[in-house]
């Protein structure tokens, strides 16, 4: 995970606090956004990768992985709240079927891999083994939002946000999106984009997810939950504008801005996670006009 140190501080590393469960452990951060101000909420970040070969082991560690949309916080007026939390990572596992436009579900005996079936499947009630959606079922039981799918049905959203992220392939299976990005509800009014970036095989066998969220709305958010009282921008739903993509980040490998068209710069977005750039999220000063979207 990548972050932007001129506006974000870490409040705590989790590292310690990760436990046996994980075969990959996540990363997971508390932290502070600097230009939401020393009263507002922290929230949580954690990128992540759920089990390759083992659907039982996948399912433990997506319900572990929600420990971390179960953070609480003491407002400075004594108030106990929890904090919002952003994840982003590679499921290896379906999400369950529904939203408009989301890759089909893949008929199991499809999958020429033989091993790879097992992999991306479980025991169904008969006993026959179904496609593996529990991890997404899990953090959505669990309160959390799939960002791609909320993006794609937004008034002014954009239905390509649940886009594949890795491509067909004869021995495991059709276009898929493995690849995904969950909030927690009251960070949904931030929500000001969300894309999947294709990028060549020879670099990675995933794409990338870049997820926009609205400086002044996250801030506002941030500010509005160190109330620990109800109410302020989720009420007012999906975000009606898309903010363009700002100041880059220049620790990102030469190879991935060259293959992606992700800029280079001085400056920064405000965090990366995942493979390559599971998650990004970023801040326009005030006095910079918005650049054209990056398509």
């Amino acid at each position: 995970m990548f972050i932007n140190p001129k506006r974000f501080s870490v409040v705590r590393d989790w590292t310690q606090s990760r436990g046996p469960h994980w075969v990959l452990p996540p990363t997971a951060l508390t932290l502070r956004y600097e230009e939401a101000g020393p009263d507002a909420l922290p929230f949580v970040a954690v990128s992540y990768h759920l089990n390759y070969a083992s659907p039982t082991q996948r399912l433990l560690e997506a319900e572990w992985l929600t420990t971390w949309a179960d953070k609480g916080w003491t407002t400075p007026d004594g108030t106990r709240v929890t904090l919002p939390a952003i994840f982003a990572g590679d499921n290896n596992s379906y999400p369950a079927p529904g939203g408009p436009g989301d890759p089909a579900l893949p008929e199991l005996q499809a999958i020429k891999n033989v091993p790879h079936r097992l992999h991306r499947s479980y025991p169904g009630p008969g006993g026959a083994r179904v496609p593996d959606i529990r991890p997404d079922d899990a953090l959505r039981t669990a309160g959390l939002e799939d960002a791609a799918r909320y993006w794609a049905a937004a008034p002014n959203g954009d239905p390509t946000a649940v886009s594949r992220t890795v491509n067909a392939c004869d021995t495991h299976g059709p276009d898929s999106r493995i690849d995904r990005v969950y909030l927690t509800p009251e960070l949904l009014p931030a929500v000001t984009g969300f894309e999947v970036i294709e990028v060549d095989e020879d670099l990675s066998d995933h794409h990338i997810l870049r997820l926009f969220l609205d400086g002044d709305r996250l801030a506002a958010i941030l500010e509005q939950a160190a109330t620990g009282e109800p109410g302020g921008l989720l009420a007012h739903g999906a975000a009606d504008s898309y903010d363009a993509v700002g100041p880059p980040w220049p620790c990102l490998p030469k190879e991935v801005t060259r293959e992606t068209g992700l800029p280079n710069g001085p400056d920064a977005p405000l965090l990366l996670t995942g493979r390559l750039a599971h998650g990004q999220w970023q801040r326009r000063p005030r006095t910079q006009r918005p650049p054209a979207r990056m398509g």
